[in-house]
């Protein structure tokens, strides 16, 4: 039988932990070890966790945050395949067996993602099903593109070989959010994930605290914290990777330099936009044109600058100060092709108003970026 190991990081998590646990150990095909590091718990967290006995391995440490819980653990792993589980959520009973199945059956397959429930707790504080969250189609030679503009499926939801955790490296201690998504990315570029269809588990939606000890913060401060780690993770792509790693497997190929270049400095800029960097944006954009100054967007080009008016980072962002995003994209009025990328993007911004209510804070905003857009796109 295939060897499954399971990591949790567990902080202060007493009243969901048991439950997780239990959907663990309850695998249709069985997990061969579960390690447990609490992260310096102060609630009954050790207490509760001693009822499991040899069921699990317990590590007990100092908090150091779950980046560096991870780390620990995974040296001690034996399991051909590893399960990062979260310490809050619940796993349905076959997650482990139809997520293996790809891993069998293809070995040019690194790791096996899915999409999940979303649930909340009830009146006895275990877990309720809500509705089904369903990944949305993605070519296995685009994973990575996807990815960077954000994550669309969570690390719950993934089974790797233990191999591909070896080739990535470590989690980066230094990241107090977005830990998992920073290693997922990684992950995307230098292995070969497949999705199945249906979900593996159910992600609880909670208001409790989250984070480390020192850093910790409640659910209506998750935005604003969560950007600013987005942020370090687009920066982090942009000095680190070549414009062409945003290129999916098809568009590699492509013969014309001056097309493929202007794709992927489109494609970058819709990432960048999903970290809320907008001078980032901007500079891709009329870097784009200048790539390509003559030929008109083909769909996918228009396709793409939709999207990046589209991502809840850079709405929060332009929205509160357009100005920034206007006078970034100033130099796409002196041509015909910065024009058309102007328009796409009030097409995309027009989607984000016909979403909002009329009555939302932020939609005489929406409405007002989406006019000056509009605007530039024909002056």
């Amino acid at each position: 039988m295939s060897a499954v190991s399971v990591i949790i990081s567990t902080f202060n998590r007493a009243r969901y932990i048991e439950e997780a646990l239990d959907s663990v150990l309850a695998q249709s095909h069985p997990v061969t070890q579960v390690i447990v590091v609490d992260d310096g718990s102060s609630d009954d967290t050790a207490l509760r966790l001693q009822r499991y006995g040899g069921r699990i391995e317990t590590i007990h440490q100092a908090n150091a945050g779950k980046a560096a819980a991870l780390n620990r653990a995974m040296p001690l792993v034996r399991g051909d395949y590893v399960w990062i589980f979260d310490d809050d959520d619940v796993a349905l009973p076959d997650s482990v067996e139809r997520r293996l199945q790809p891993l069998l059956e293809r070995q040019d397959v690194d790791f096996v993602y899915s999409g999940h429930y979303l649930g909340h707790d009830g009146p006895d504080g275990r877990i309720v099903r809500g509705r089904q969250y369903d990944l949305p189609a993605v070519r296995e030679g685009a994973l990575f593109q996807t990815l960077a503009e954000g994550a669309f499926f969570n690390q719950q939801g993934m089974l790797a070989r233990r191999s591909c955790y070896s080739r990535v490296g470590p989690y980066d201690e230094s990241f107090n959010r977005s830990q998992d998504y920073e290693l997922m990315l990684r992950m995307a570029r230098l292995c070969h994930g497949v999705s199945i269809p249906g979900p593996t588990y159910i992600f609880r939606q909670h208001p409790g605290v989250r984070g480390p000890q020192g850093a910790q913060h409640g659910s209506e401060e998750r935005d604003r914290i969560w950007m600013g780690y987005e942020g370090r993770i687009g920066r982090r792509l942009r000095e680190q990777l070549p414009v062409e790693a945003f290129l999916d497997d098809e568009q590699v190929h492509i013969g014309d330099a001056k097309l493929r270049q202007r794709l992927a400095l489109l494609q970058r800029a819709a990432s960048m936009a999903s970290k809320g960097l907008v001078e980032e944006v901007c500079t891709d954009l009329v870097d784009a044109m200048q790539a390509d100054p003559v030929r008109p967007l083909d769909a996918t080009s228009t396709a793409t600058c939709r999207r990046t008016m589209t991502r809840e980072f850079m709405q929060v962002v332009v929205q509160s100060d357009p100005e920034r995003l206007m006078s970034g994209l100033r130099p796409l009025r002196g041509s015909r092709v910065g024009r058309q990328i102007l328009r796409a993007l009030f097409r995309g911004q027009f989607w984000v108003i016909r979403r909002q209510s009329p009555l939302s804070r932020g939609s005489a905003a929406a409405i007002t970026l989406g006019s000056r857009l509009l605007w530039a796109s024909f002056v």
